[in-house]
């Protein structure tokens, strides 16, 4: 194993507490009855507090965790990196990595992924602007916040990015493209609004309908590989037949809500759109909420995550609306 799990496997002297407990008092079969039931993290925790119990837990805990599946073991560093400030969990090497602070919230990805992984595996896009954002961006960024540090950082990782945006596809039209970050009642929250058409370029329906990926993962499979209609393609037949008219909705697949706004005069139709996202609170990467927002990365593609969530339709921007950020 290398030095970094090495490192991080070890625990700190403040955290062993050498008085005795009711817990210690107690027979050994009991104990054994009880940590039986525990989480392997929980274990590796336990056994660091006194003798008796590092006794009772001894094992080789490097090579134990090599045995877990790979999902175990991401849910155990994920809780090892809890309260490491300096650390974020690879989803790609189920390991932790040391946090490479930024210059800029455009090269923190680049500065993350300067480490050596033993998977070459893809990062986790889950915003389709620049630049993209990635689990590690949410990690920290909850991270951060709720330990109330590093707040240099914490800005740079959630601040405002705008570009200009050009398709490939003829019929599309230029445009802006915005992002604003929040973490609200400690979950993270993305705002990305995109506005197409000016006087040269009339914002069309067809243009829209040919990039749905911009309302989230799912909205975009759909439109693309099932036969059916998914009610944004109504949403934006509405938009575009009453001008001024905002059509919302939502997907039941992913904590997405959005807005379509079509503002049309005599020579200028302009097209917004609007998505507010949850990417929810500190917790694993493979955790469903997260992948459900994931829009390019292998395996864990968000269409590949098929939860329901049973939601009011417009709560995320309820929430995104929020005075107060946690």
């Amino acid at each position: 194993m290398d030095t970094t799990t090495t490192t991080s496997l070890q625990v700190s002297a403040k955290q062993v507490n050498p008085t005795t407990s009711p817990l210690v008092s107690l027979h050994y079969d009991a104990l054994h009855l009880i940590i039986d039931l525990l989480t392997f993290h929980d274990k590796f925790m336990l056994s660091h507090t006194c003798r008796k119990l590092r006794s009772i837990t001894f094992c080789n805990w490097q090579l134990e965790l090599k045995r877990l599946p790979a999902e175990t073991r991401l849910e155990f560093w994920t809780q090892r990196a809890y309260n490491l400030p300096s650390k974020w969990v690879c989803a790609s090497c189920c390991k932790l990595h040391p946090v490479m602070p930024p210059d800029s919230a455009s090269k923190f990805w680049r500065n993350c992924y300067s480490v050596t992984c033993s998977r070459d595996a893809p990062a986790k896009i889950i915003a389709s602007g620049y630049p993209p954002i990635y689990h590690h961006y949410v990690q920290l960024a909850l991270k951060y916040s709720r330990l109330r540090i590093n707040h240099t950082i914490l800005e740079k990782l959630l601040a405002p990015s705008f570009d200009k945006t050009k398709s490939d596809c003829p019929s599309s039209c230029d445009g802006t493209y915005l992002r604003a970050c929040k973490i609200i009642d400690n979950r993270f929250l993305v705002k990305e609004q995109w506005s197409q058409g000016d006087e040269q370029n009339y914002a069309s329906r067809q243009t829209i309908t040919s990039n749905f990926r911009r309302f989230c993962p799912h909205i975009a499979t759909l439109a693309g590989y099932d036969n059916t209609s998914p009610k944004v393609q109504v949403d934006v037949a509405a938009a575009f037949a009453m001008p001024g008219y905002e059509a919302t909705g939502g997907c039941h697949h992913c904590l997405t809500d959005y807005s379509i706004l079509v503002t049309r005069n005599e020579c200028t139709t302009v097209c917004l759109i609007t998505t507010w996202r949850d990417f929810g609170t500190e917790t694993c990467p493979d955790n469903l909420i997260w992948k459900s927002q994931v829009t390019h990365g292998g395996i864990n593609d968000g269409w590949n995550a098929y939860g329901i969530f049973h939601r009011e339709m417009g709560s995320v921007r309820k929430l995104f609306m929020c005075d107060w950020v946690a």
